[in-house]
């Protein structure tokens, strides 16, 4: 291109840099990335819309690697309601909580009164107008999500829907239904409806087949919606099916964040060998560092110190002394720091520090995260460590009774993963309330129903509590024994060396070696 591309060839310029600038941007070469943009933002003639791959490029930089939600929020919001989309959406800022509610429940009716087939004859949309304001929308509802404005990621989801019902079929639209879904069971707790609706997914994706789309919508429905109504393995198995949409399209932030519940996430629910995860954090975190996808990398970062805690291998340098997360700036959120500190304290033993870190949180993982697949094992631990020392505290009882009846709630609506472990919960209640004859019933269906579905660290913590059970409750030393030397068996199968130590030292006198 000579000196006078941008008034002699200005279309072809236009295209090679915003291609350059995509191309950058999806192999984390940010600066690179930010010296075309700022190249074609500073062009008199350019439009509104042909700044569009601009902006969603630098909403991508914001959230992931500047983890700048707040100002990621603003720009997009400052770009939808300007002259060229006039999208503005809250007429009042004191309404917002209403009117947001107010369009799900609205939304959600007339998507529930669809004849059937009205979906699969939607017909693409082809106005560039329209393309340009789902795509800025969709950018908008993940820097919302993630920046905890649950209230604006709704108006997000509900807008691209009526876009799509109103005008026709975008990449997008199976993301926005999905999102849909998810909306729906953050407020009102109704898994199969929200699982229901997202699974329209499927037939808008069918119409616009698009690899890039499919990773996030892929993604996101099997961490937010499907967990809570299907098994875990299966969502897994999709979730691979994300990665590999996400790789071959470019979408680099899916596509990562899908390997990370596929590889780390899902693994550590579902109690699979602890050197398997770990072998696979490394060559994980190089390619989120190298991508420069910063809230992933420090999650996976997260994960790996407390895998390596579990395993007896300490290594501080993996995250807390992180030399490229100090470089970078990217820290984590506190609530997920105490979410890994719940996790290693439980699996410690250490039950009054555990729920000490139980009742700091509260619920605020689950309004950080709202709907995300992990609630389920931070309630139920949460649960654990208040009923392990509720008998000293009438406020670890009423908040441990208080989860309880959140995990009965779960498996009432058709969760099929976390029947033992409210079967565990039910045991622990029975013990608090006298009822040991119950209680005992209760421990050993905990124990066999985690064994039975290959939660190895549940079974091993089952053994464990109902070994205290045993001793405390029932003066049955040997049965407590037993249960002791079988919780060390599961803590094995599991890798957990750590406290596989701690527990052979601690009964050295009845343990078999």
């Amino acid at each position: 291109l000579q000196n006078d591309k941008w008034t002699e060839q200005y279309s072809l310029t236009l295209q090679l840099y915003t291609l350059a600038m995509e191309m950058e941007l999806a192999v984390g070469r940010i600066q690179e990335m930010e010296k075309y943009a700022q190249e074609i933002l500073v062009q008199p003639n350019c439009t509104a819309k042909e700044k569009i791959p601009v902006y969603l490029a630098m909403s991508h930089k914001m959230t992931n690697v500047d983890i700048d939600h707040k100002g990621c929020t603003e720009m997009l919001l400052r770009i939808l309601s300007g002259d060229d989309f006039k999208i503005r959406l809250f007429s009042s800022r004191a309404l917002k909580p209403v009117q947001a509610i107010t369009s799900l429940f609205s939304v959600a009716r007339t998507v529930k009164k669809l004849p059937k087939g009205a979906l699969t004859s939607l017909k693409p949309v082809h106005d560039s107008d329209l393309e340009a304001a789902m795509d800025l929308l969709v950018r908008l509802s993940i820097s919302s999500y993630v920046g905890k404005n649950i209230f604006l990621h709704i108006m997000c989801i509900t807008k691209m829907v009526q876009m799509t019902l109103k005008h026709g079929v975008h990449s997008m639209s199976g993301y926005s239904f999905m999102g849909l879904g998810t909306c729906l069971m953050i407020l009102n707790g109704d898994a199969v409806e929200g699982a229901s609706i997202a699974k329209m997914a499927n037939e808008l994706q069918a119409i616009v087949p698009d690899d890039h789309a499919a990773a996030s919508t892929t993604t996101i429905c099997n961490m937010l919606v499907l967990p809570w109504t299907q098994p875990l393995q299966s969502c897994r198995a999709a979730l691979k099916i994300g990665y590999t949409s996400g790789m071959m399209s470019g979408n680099s932030e899916m596509s990562m964040l899908a390997l990370f519940l596929h590889s780390i996430v899902f693994p550590l629910m579902m109690g699979k060998s602890l050197a398997s995860i770990e072998s696979k954090c490394a060559t994980i975190v190089a390619q989120c560092e190298e991508l420069k996808l910063g809230m992933i990398s420090v999650a996976v970062r997260q994960n790996w110190e407390l895998v390596l805690e579990l395993m007896g291998q300490p290594d501080e340098s993996v995250f807390s002394d992180s030399e490229v997360l100090q470089k970078e700036g990217w820290k984590p959120d506190k609530i997920d720091s105490e979410c890994i500190g719940l996790h290693l304290a439980i699996y410690s033993g250490d039950y009054e520090t555990a729920s000490e870190i139980a009742l700091r949180m509260g619920d605020g993982y689950q309004k950080a995260n709202p709907s995300y697949v992990l609630i389920m094992s931070e309630t139920f631990l949460r649960a654990v460590a208040l009923y392990a020392t509720a008998s000293a505290s009438s406020k670890a009882k009423r908040a441990a009774n208080k989860l309880k009846q959140k995990m009965a709630s779960f498996v009432k609506k058709g969760n099929p993963n976390v029947g033992h472990c409210y079967h565990l919960l039910c045991a622990e209640k029975a013990r608090l309330d006298g009822k040991y004859e119950k209680a005992n019933a209760l421990y050993n269906d905990a124990i066999v129903l985690a064994a039975r579905t290959g939660h190895v660290h549940h079974a091993a913590l089952s053994n464990e509590r109902y070994a205290d059970f045993l001793l405390c409750c029932m003066k049955d030393k040997e049965e407590s024994d037993y249960r002791i030397q079988e919780a060390i068996r599961f803590y094995k199968d599991w890798g957990a060396d750590r406290r596989v130590q701690q527990l052979t030292n601690k009964h050295h006198e009845s343990v078999d070696t």
